[in-house]
């Protein structure tokens, strides 16, 4: 999987090594994705204690829910790589997704990208 040069070199220096069998973040690792105590609240206290709000809003029902989530990182990843012009071909291949309708649930123009591609149009006098 290719990633960003500076990630690349976050992760080689936690790392260490090019082992398969060595996590960079061991104890992560072994979480399943939900629950109390699954890789999302890891996710949320990591937040927490770096200061960073998470953003809540409400909900549809009594329930608050955060606006800065791991899976919320799916959805910045795919919409920056769509920001800069990155073929959904591509962006699909990088995220893993199947198909183009879920796909399209996580790209997300920016304003200037949207005005960007308005300013194509020839004009019509």
């Amino acid at each position: 999987m290719p990633l960003h040069k500076e990630l690349l070199a976050h992760f080689e220096k936690l790392a260490g090594t090019d082992k398969p069998e060595i996590f960079i973040m061991p104890r992560m690792a072994t979480l399943q994705s939900g629950g109390r105590h699954g890789l999302s609240e890891q996710f949320k206290s990591i937040m927490r204690k770096a200061g960073i709000d998470s953003g809540k809003v409400q909900g549809g029902g009594v329930r608050k829910l955060s606006r800065r989530t791991f899976h919320a990182l799916r959805h910045s990843f795919t919409s920056a790589l769509a920001n800069k012009g990155v073929t959904r071909e591509l962006r699909m291949k990088l995220t893993g997704h199947k198909t183009e309708a879920e796909h399209q649930k996580y790209t997300h123009h920016e304003l200037a990208t949207l005005r960007d591609a308005v300013e194509k149009i020839p004009a019509l006098h």
